[in-house]
């Protein structure tokens, strides 16, 4: 089990390294806004999210496969059970700044929360 904590622009306790296998996410939301935990598997080996998020975006897609998004409203909470591969995985949060629902986020305009730093990595192993 992984218990990870959105604050606003930031994930807090997500494990650097998990084994392969099922793992279930306990994500909440400490925060102000909406946020998402979307997890996708790198298929580049040595590739970081860093790397990823400088490319463009059709290119960056080509190099990682769309695992789940768990999402959470502020002072909420979602719970998902995954069973992961070995291999290296982004966590991101997408969702624009300013969101605090998933309907606002529909309309909204700021930049995405990954921009503010709102991103880590996982191994698998």
């Amino acid at each position: 089990k992984a218990s990870v904590t959105a604050a606003d622009y930031t994930f807090e306790n997500v494990p650097e390294a998990l084994t392969a296998g099922l793992v279930t996410f306990d994500f909440s939301n400490g925060g102000a806004e909406l946020h998402e935990m979307l997890l996708m598997r790198i298929e580049e080996e040595g590739l970081s999210v860093d790397q990823l998020l400088s490319m463009p975006e059709k290119k960056a897609m080509k190099k990682v496969t769309f695992v789940r998004a768990l999402f959470a409203a502020p002072g909420e909470s979602d719970v998902e059970t995954l069973d992961l591969e070995a291999g290296d995985y982004a966590v991101v949060c997408f969702v624009p700044m300013g969101s605090t629902s998933l309907e606002a986020a529909e309309s909204a305009k700021g930049p995405p929360h990954a921009m503010q730093g709102m991103t880590a990595q996982i191994t698998v192993q």
